[in-house]
């Protein structure tokens, strides 16, 4: 979920670090941070009610909104994120919930192995051409899913599917957090995530659909190929 390779934390329990060192969000308990991009910061945490490890993906809650503007982000990021947890594929990060804390919104996933895909975009690291084209067929599945129930992802990209080559798996991520920069990008006119994925609808500040993430997905399958 972060900027480069993520372990799994099989060993993860609420004792694993002292009281003194605590940092907690809602019912989590922050162990360390996993990775940071531009649309937030990504904790390992412990859910002290589930009893399990997570991957709590937090962003602050309509950056540079009015309060009005911030209760409407608010909304769409939870309706967003509700929504997600409902898919249920086998290329979709699973999402255990969503919630906002002192101005502070948060997502909590799965905690998953390997590495970003963005790290096979560099021309010294790409992957064969039959590899990327079952990857790349696999988040269009995922995709599918999603589009089919209503839920369109908005930020494509190569840093936002997880992949665990030796395992084969591959997990797209980050719906929730999706919908709530895009709708900070529209009111505020500033481009989170990455544009040159982006549709042109996108960066002109109209609604997203499933074609924009169509889009988005073609962009991603050429920089895989050609390291461009």
């Amino acid at each position: 979920h972060g900027d480069g390779p993520v372990r799994r934390f099989p060993q993860i329990n609420a004792t694993t670090m002292p009281a003194a060192a605590e940092k907690h969000l809602g019912p989590f308990r922050l162990l360390r941070i996993l990775g940071r991009g531009s649309m937030g910061v990504v904790h390992l945490a412990f859910d002290l009610k589930q009893q399990r490890p997570v991957a709590l993906k937090t962003l602050a809650l309509g950056d540079g909104l009015a309060a009005a503007e911030r209760d409407e982000a608010r909304s769409r990021f939870l309706a967003e994120a509700a929504t997600a947890q409902r898919l249920a594929h086998l290329d979709i990060v699973n999402v255990f919930g969503a919630g906002e804390q002192a101005g502070v919104a948060w997502l909590a996933m799965e905690v998953l192995g390997g590495c970003e895909l963005g790290r096979y975009t560099a021309p010294s690291r790409l992957l064969p051409e039959a590899l990327v084209l079952e990857v790349v067929a696999r988040v269009a599945r995922a995709l599918h899913h999603a589009h089919a129930r209503g839920v369109v992802h908005r930020d494509i990209k190569p840093g936002n599917v997880m992949v665990d080559l030796p395992r084969r798996t591959v997990k797209l991520t980050d719906f929730g957090i999706a919908a709530l920069a895009d709708l900070s990008r529209t009111r505020t006119g500033v481009v989170l995530g990455t544009p040159v994925y982006m549709a042109p609808e996108q960066l002109a500040g109209a609604e997203a659909d499933a074609r924009s993430d169509q889009y988005s997905l073609g962009v991603m399958l050429f920089h895989l190929l050609t390291g461009r």
